[in-house]
């Protein structure tokens, strides 16, 4: 689905969905970069590896400050 169509389901909790899944993704992120992990990732049905610098946990906490502030009470 398309998060337009997400967004006008008949169930509430699909409509909740993808800003879940957002979040989810962003945490992991955090994760990694605090843990020192790789980031595992499908992209165009291919499984990559992303390591995440300091650098790189800098940008995602601005981007979870900005997310945070965008976001409707979920």
């Amino acid at each position: 689905m398309e998060p337009e169509t997400i967004s006008q389901a008949r169930n509430p909790l699909l409509a909740k969905a993808l800003p879940a899944l957002k979040r989810a993704a962003l945490q992991a992120r955090l994760v990694a970069a605090q843990t020192g992990t790789d980031l595992i990732v499908l992209e165009n049905g291919q499984i990559r590896r992303i390591k995440i610098s300091a650098e790189d946990m800098q940008g995602i906490r601005e981007q979870s400050a900005s997310d945070d502030s965008d976001s409707d009470g979920m």
